[in-house]
């Protein structure tokens, strides 16, 4: 995989493939419980209620990681999601 620079694309087009990875990070710790019930672990056992939990947890740091690019212009909205795909592994 080849480096990136914030350079390489535009602060909107960061901003997109950073929404784009944490939709695409949800609805796989979804398809992982769906898949878990599907093939016989209880709903409400513990392993069910963990990944929820997870879950859970996983949007409330999405939604506060929202509020904090509402409080920057553009350039500055586009950096932080470049800096947080680095962070996550995302991109090298």
């Amino acid at each position: 995989m080849m480096k990136s620079r914030y350079s390489d694309w535009t602060a909107s087009e960061w901003i997109s493939m950073w929404q784009d990875h944490m939709r695409n990070v949800l609805t796989d710790m979804m398809d992982n419980v769906r898949s878990d019930i599907a093939h016989g672990y209880e709903p409400w056992g513990y392993s069910v209620r963990q990944s929820m939990a997870e879950i859970a947890e996983f949007t409330a740091k999405w939604e506060r990681k929202i509020t904090e690019l509402a409080r920057l212009d553009t350039d500055a909205k586009g950096r932080k999601c470049f800096e947080w795909l680095k962070e996550s592994g995302a991109i090298e």
